[in-house]
């Protein structure tokens, strides 16, 4: 009989699905990958063949998540809906309080108080690939409403800054209990609407 042929890619991303489960239920740091291949009945060989280390898998579920945000922008990115409500679509990880979007945002929080220093790559490149993929769904609804003449020309010029200040917002968050991110960043986009909008 011919041995059964393993999509690696797949196994690896329903790997990665487990590992999220697990580290919303217990965190990243009681994430135990011992625990793991006793609970889900996984030979320790098996889960070292798509994860070099707990370090590599969490990296790799916090990819997936932001992956998963950018495609989701992007499907719902509709120009026909105007500016606005488009730039609430893509800001939603910061304002959204549903469930899945509050369990996102702690692993991201726990994720960058443990591995935060600046010789840490993976942050890097992540924090990099969010930016970049997201920046250019900004810059579309903003060069779309220009053209249709609902933003003034300047409103370009704010494109990074509406994505970095939101992301400055999000780590203060962190730290302080009592910040209001959902609020502030609302709060941020009517900033930019006001400034920048043609009455």
């Amino acid at each position: 009989m011919a041995p059964k042929l393993v999509n690696k890619d797949q196994r690896r991303e329903e790997l990665g699905l487990m590992v999220y489960d697990s580290i919303i239920k217990m965190g990243i740091k009681r994430f135990s990958i011992d625990a793991f291949i006793k609970e889900h009945k996984i030979g320790k060989s098996s889960f070292y063949n798509y994860f070099s280390s707990k370090d590599e898998a969490i990296y790799y579920v916090l990819l997936l998540i932001t992956q998963e945000y950018i495609q989701e922008c992007k499907n719902n990115l509709d120009l026909s809906l105007g500016y606005e409500k488009n730039l609430y679509l893509v800001f939603d990880t910061y304002i959204n309080t549903n469930k899945k979007r509050s369990n996102n945002l702690s692993l991201y929080k726990e994720y960058f108080v443990i591995y935060q220093n600046f010789n840490n790559k993976n942050i890097g490149n992540l924090n990099k690939y969010y930016f970049d993929n997201l920046q250019l769904i900004i810059k579309e609804i903003i060069e779309d409403a220009i053209n249709k003449k609902l933003l003034k020309k300047e409103a370009l010029e704010f494109s990074q800054s509406l994505l970095m200040t939101a992301d400055g917002m999000m780590f203060y968050s962190f730290s302080v209990k009592e910040f209001d991110l959902g609020a502030n960043i609302t709060k941020h986009i009517n900033n930019f609407i006001n400034l920048v909008g043609n009455k």
